[in-house]
């Protein structure tokens, strides 16, 4: 959890782990910017597990996109599965675009009530959008626990330190 935590609190730059065991964001190449609202862009690119329904609907999409992502990826984190898993790719978009989603029984009510928000059909709706979203995520039960400053100033000790010998040592990357 502490990784995916860790991902609220630097500033975007670019997600590698840096020589301390800190999460560092990273662009690979796919990042739009200046994206206004939740309907400014209809690119179709993605892993197709995490993708929106608003992506698969080609019905434009913006940052909201990447809340449901979010929720896809702790979903995953929680249950080892993506939510919406299907081997056939036509299943899987139909589930997403239904909102097909089971939670299991050993999820906690806060970790099921932090996915449906992100699970939000309507991207308008969806926790993380609007103004103050980000403050919102933070302060969701499913992060009670979370002291965000902390991780911000780096003062809780990640739980993997890499052994590299520089900043452009590779070899953890296949």
């Amino acid at each position: 959890m502490y990784y995916f935590i860790i991902l609220f609190s630097l500033k975007p730059e670019n997600v590698l782990i840096d020589k301390d065991g800190y999460i560092k964001i990273t662009d690979f190449g796919l990042s739009k910017e200046n994206i206004i609202d939740n309907h400014s862009t209809n690119s179709f690119c993605g892993t197709p597990e995490y993708l929106a329904p608003e992506v698969i609907n080609g019905t434009g999409h913006g940052k909201a996109v990447d809340w449901w992502s979010l929720g896809a990826i702790i979903y995953e984190m929680l249950t080892g599965l993506p939510p919406f898993y299907s081997k056939d790719r036509d299943k899987l978009f139909n589930n997403i675009k239904q909102g097909n989603i089971k939670y299991p029984v050993y999820l906690s009510k806060d970790a099921v009530a932090i996915l449906q928000a992100f699970f939000t059909q309507d991207p308008d709706k969806r926790l993380g959008t609007g103004k103050d979203g980000v403050e919102k995520i933070k302060k969701h039960p499913f992060f009670k626990n979370i002291d965000w400053d902390a991780i911000y100033s780096k003062k809780i000790k990640p739980p993997f330190i890499p052994r590299i010998s520089s900043d452009s040592d590779t070899k953890y990357i296949d």
